[in-house]
């Protein structure tokens, strides 16, 4: 019988090797759209110039359930600015 084999070391995920590899401690604007918005908002706190903002598209949509998606970004951040019409934005700051 063959012996299970296990990886000695695995690469993150694509979000975060991307946080990882490109974001420097000057960043200071970050736009997230796409998959896994609020897991990539937690992503790129830490390395977030002081005063950054984010800015999550389509954070207001409906076809997301605000309860968990908006607890999870609003658990690190302050919304500080919104467009809630069409193609909605929420810009937020990350919380003191």
């Amino acid at each position: 019988m063959g012996r299970v084999q296990h990886p000695v070391y695995q690469e993150p995920d694509l979000v975060e090797r991307t946080v990882r590899d490109f974001l420097t401690e000057e960043v200071d604007r970050v736009l997230i759209d796409g998959r896994s918005r609020p897991e990539c908002a937690a992503a790129v706190l830490p390395r977030l110039a002081p005063g950054a903002l984010v800015f999550i598209h389509d954070f207001f949509n409906a076809k997301y359930d605000p309860g968990p998606y908006h607890a999870m970004v609003l658990r690190d951040y302050d919304l500080v600015d919104a467009v809630r019409t069409g193609q909605t934005l929420g810009v937020f700051a990350p919380k003191a």
